[in-house]
């Protein structure tokens, strides 16, 4: 569980506490807040996160709950703001021409983010991963050639993961399409890309143009604006 927000620091910033009450943290010079219900928590100055009352783990059920933060949901999927906004409007110039989203040729294949090549090899140093897709067995996620996926599991994903990438200032996080309401969550390995598994998505043998460098380019003071998020250029 993330650590409890301070109460002190946040009355240093000018929240009210509302019906928080100021506790010590026994053993610990840190004050916390206790709360009944998360809006008896204050506001947060950072929209990547929200505060929350919870019961700490390793406390009987009968204890006082605390503020805490948690990150916040944000919505991923295309259709999930308006025109104007820039994830729709990134999405739709995306999806506008699926063939962005097509096998790698064949000059291409055995190359990473391509699939192998027709007699099942992959260049040096590569091997086929579950993807169908050669790739680095040393690499933190999966390079995943959006030929090697069906369409609809390919097209428009690099921009929502580049929507939450960004947005949280963390590239670990990926748009699952797990529910009906598609949100931004830190993603598993073990699961499939697209319903939070990790992975970049290659087009072309390269990672998609989309994506960019989230401490360099992402919301990472809080203060963004869903609707300012930025991508990279839709490449042909």
């Amino acid at each position: 569980m993330p650590r409890p927000l301070a109460c002190l620091s946040l009355l240093a910033a000018g929240f009210a506490l509302g019906a928080c009450t100021a506790i010590l943290v026994p053993g610990d010079d840190e004050v916390i807040i206790r709360c009944d219900l998360s809006s008896d928590c204050p506001e947060l100055d950072d929209n990547r996160h929200v505060a929350v009352c919870v019961l700490p783990e390793d406390l009987p059920a009968n204890a006082d709950k605390v503020c805490s933060s948690d990150f916040a949901t944000v919505r991923c999927g295309g259709a999930a703001y308006g025109v104007g906004h820039s994830l729709t409007d990134t999405y739709l110039a995306a999806v506008s021409d699926p063939t962005r989203y097509a096998a790698c040729p064949p000059a291409l294949l055995g190359q990473r983010g391509c699939g192998p090549t027709p007699d099942g090899a992959c260049a040096e140093g590569l091997i086929e991963n579950v993807y169908g897709t050669c790739d680095d067995p040393d690499a933190a996620v999966f390079s995943i050639g959006a030929g090697q996926l069906e369409l609809d599991d390919a097209l428009g994903h690099d921009v929502q993961d580049q929507f939450c990438r960004a947005y949280f200032c963390d590239e670990r996080f990926v748009c699952s399409h797990r529910s009906e309401q598609p949100r931004c969550v830190i993603c598993e390995r073990e699961r499939f890309f697209g319903r939070a598994g990790c992975g970049v998505l290659y087009l072309q043998g390269q990672p998609s143009s989309v994506y960019l460098d989230a401490a360099a380019h992402g919301n990472c003071e809080g203060d963004q604006p869903l609707a300012e998020i930025a991508f990279g250029p839709i490449s042909p």
